[in-house]
């Protein structure tokens, strides 16, 4: 009895064995279908992979960023047209697996050429499996990177527009700040009654063109955000910027300093002045010295306007040596000598008395009166006299 149930056992699988060996036969040639476009949809979406990633770090120049977008919509474009078959493809791969399901293999086993065709049916279902994942993979990935490039290139020629835009705009306003800047007069020409004008005027430039400083910190910070998304500015945009933010800072000094240099023109030379630019400081014995160093005894001797700077640079340079003060001694030779020239060359000839030049430096040092009409009378007495007497008097 049990002889007779393992012969038919055996009859059984001898049986099974060319049915199994048939079905193996048409699966693989099933599977070889599937393989090939798995294998062909794996590369192509690996290549357009690596030709996206080529196309960044993106050029920070308008006209390379439109040219950009150009070609990558094109990319886009080429992507989405071979979408229906990858999704065929993929959908034929799902059918298979549905129809030939394969079991998790708890442990790694070694392959063997032995292999039951049981076994080599399930090793063929798990690898279509496993390209069919890869695919499935780096068709998300491209297609989810094709919409953020998309989007990347977008928001990058927006803000190259923006601040290309706002250059533009800037180097044109600071043009004009700069125009105006042109025509200020050197302080020491000013009128003293136009100083507070002067003052004024200069604080409602400042102000019309403060503005500007927000414009300025918009291009910066839009540079910044570029640079952040690794998009760095061409050469040419870079140089501009550059020159936007010279061009600021220069304004901003000059402005600065014009108005510094007006109000201490007026402290020091307006109404309510008590000294006039320092020469409140200097002695009339420093006076006589500087006038004796120029040779300014010949109280007829006309001095031109080069003669009269030399004098007062001395004076006031003498002045730093003795008192140890810092003197701003270029504005104080300007103003001192727009006040000469006012007082004794109204005529604007660029000439004065040597006797009017000392007049005036007398009147304003800190001396007493009584000191200063002594010299004063002294000086019109010599001038007066001829050189015979002169030197009589020296003796």
């Amino acid at each position: 009895m049990n002889g007779g149930l393992l012969t038919d056992s055996i009859r059984a699988a001898v049986s099974e064995a060319p049915s199994l060996s048939a079905r193996l036969e048409a699966f693989t040639d099933h599977s070889g279908k599937l393989q090939l476009p798995l294998q062909e949809i794996i590369d192509w979406l690996s290549q357009k992979d690596e030709e996206l990633s080529a196309q960044l770090p993106l050029q920070g120049n308008v006209a390379l960023v439109q040219q950009e977008k150009e070609t990558h919509a094109a990319f886009m474009e080429e992507v989405k047209s071979r979408g229906p078959y990858i999704y065929s493809v993929l959908e034929s791969a799902q059918a298979f697996l549905s129809q030939h399901p394969f079991e998790e293999l708890e442990e790694p086993h070694s392959e063997s050429k032995d292999t039951s065709p049981r076994q080599r049916i399930q090793n063929l279902s798990r690898f279509v499996w496993k390209q069919a994942t890869v695919a499935s993979e780096l068709w998300e990935k491209l297609t989810a990177r094709c919409v953020d490039q998309h989007r990347h290139i977008e928001r990058t020629l927006e803000q190259l527009l923006e601040i290309q835009g706002a250059m533009e705009e800037l180097s044109t306003t600071l043009t004009q700040a700069e125009g105006v800047r042109g025509t200020w007069e050197p302080i020491g020409d000013l009128f003293i009654d136009s100083l507070p004008e002067h003052i004024q005027a200069i604080k409602l430039f400042k102000e019309e063109f403060s503005p500007m400083k927000d414009g300025v910190k918009l291009v910066n910070d839009l540079a910044h955000q570029l640079a952040i998304s690794d998009v760095h500015l061409s050469m040419d945009n870079s140089r501009a910027l550059e020159q936007i933010n010279i061009r600021w800072k220069q304004l901003q000094v000059s402005v600065g300093e014009r108005l510094k240099q007006l109000q201490d023109a007026h402290r020091d030379f307006g109404p309510g002045s008590q000294h006039f630019l320092s020469l409140d400081l200097v002695t009339l014995t420093t006076a006589l010295e500087i006038f004796n160093e120029h040779d300014l005894q010949a109280s007829d001797h006309v001095m031109d306007v080069v003669e009269v700077i030399h004098c007062l640079t001395a004076l006031y340079e003498r002045l730093e040596e003795e008192r140890g003060i810092l003197v701003n001694v270029p504005l104080c030779v300007d103003m001192s000598l727009n006040w000469l020239l006012n007082v004794f060359d109204s005529g604007r000839s660029g000439k004065m008395r040597a006797l009017s030049f000392k007049t005036g430096i007398a009147c304003l040092c800190g001396t007493e009166v009584k000191e200063k009409l002594q010299c004063e009378y002294n000086s019109k007495v010599w001038s007066g006299l001829g050189w015979r007497e002169r030197c009589f008097r020296e003796e």
